[in-house]
Order: structure tokens, then sequence, then C-alpha cells
């Protein structure tokens, strides 16, 4: 089977991070969107991917491209940093 799934990760807390790491790497989806909320910034969005307490060590390579975009392991993703889904 051959899956093209989208994703979009509304929340980066615990949980959006625990599903972005099941998912970046399953070539069966596709990461579209993250919504870091307000409490993280996007250029510290490689450092809080690469260094977790719980999961161990990761080795997560993150670009900052033009207009809050990021690529990760070559998927180019859509950085919100939002509380409100009207803006």
């Amino acid at each position: 089977m051959n899956y093209n799934i989208k994703i979009g990760i509304n929340g980066f807390g615990r949980i959006g991070k625990c599903c972005f790491y099941q998912l970046i790497n399953d070539e069966h989806f596709f990461i579209k969107a993250i919504n870091l909320g307000s409490r993280l910034k996007i250029q510290d969005l490689e450092q809080y991917l690469n260094n977790d307490t719980i999961h161990g060590k990761k080795d997560f390579i993150v670009k900052i491209i033009e207009n809050n975009y990021v690529i990760i392991n070559n998927q180019k993703i859509k950085v919100f940093q939002t509380k409100n889904e009207k803006e």
C-alpha cells in the first residue's frame, strides 16, 4: 500500500512532539503544518526537537526558510505560532 496522508499538528507540546517523532520518518505521511502556539519560537525548534528528556537525543536538522517554513528530513513544513485559529 502506498499512502500519501498529509498531516497538520496543532500544538507542539509533549503530545504533538511525540506524534511528530512517529510521523517524520514514515514514508506514508507528510507533515505539512505545525502550530507551535505562543510558547515556542521557530528559532528554538531545532533544540526543542533534538533534546528530549524522555525520548532521548535526536538528530534533526531544522533549516528555516522564507515565510515561516522549515525543512526537516527533506519535508517542507509550514510553521504557525498562533492560539487563534482565525488568524
